[in-house]
């Protein structure tokens, strides 16, 4: 897989915030922080990152993904993540289908290709019809669980974020638009 940066970027602009974190970072509990988590362009996982992530969410922590890993690092068959994505595919662009399914107190989001790709086909082909649909199921998936961002500006070329500190407040404002707004 390619740098999965575009997915960090339709996360900006379609949900307001976001944080790249390093797979590696799974198993040290850094998921206890988060209530919602992408897993992107990950072919091979640890059995205990693997772990990790059924335990989130299990706990009530909403996952989207692009495809199930299916080995462990070691290169051994794996499928402990399997059983998180139970539900009935539908359709959702094209060849492309969701799957939505619940899990423990949590839910997931499987997409039948990847993310990355899939985003960075619509913007580099001028597709914004399949740009927004991407971006608005995985916003929706969050929205309709209760995870919300602290802000969010209704107009998708501007990236927004607040910064929290313990005794500040920094908001972030990015305008990708082709004319100043």
């Amino acid at each position: 897989h390619k740098g999965n940066i575009n997915v960090a970027e339709m996360l900006f602009r379609g949900f307001g915030e976001a944080d790249v974190i390093d797979q590696r970072a799974l198993h040290e509990g850094v998921l206890d922080d988060y209530r919602g988590f992408v897993l992107n362009g990950v072919d091979y996982i640890t059995d205990e990152d693997a772990q990790a992530v059924v335990k989130f969410v299990e706990a009530g922590g909403l996952l989207i993904c692009d495809h199930i890993p299916t080995h462990n690092t070691n290169g051994e068959a794996s499928a402990i993540l399997k059983p998180l994505f139970t539900g009935e595919p539908q359709h959702f662009d094209k060849e492309v289908t969701v799957t939505y399914s619940n899990y423990g107190n949590g839910r997931t989001l499987l997409f039948s290709a990847d993310i990355n790709e899939l985003y960075t086909a619509a913007v580099e082909q001028g597709e914004a019809y399949l740009r927004y649909l991407v971006k608005d199921t995985c916003r929706d998936f969050f929205d309709n669980a209760g995870l919300r961002p602290h802000i969010r500006t209704s107009n998708y070329d501007v990236e927004t974020n607040v910064l929290l500190a313990p005794e500040s407040a920094v908001l972030v404002s990015v305008n990708h638009t082709a004319v100043r707004q």
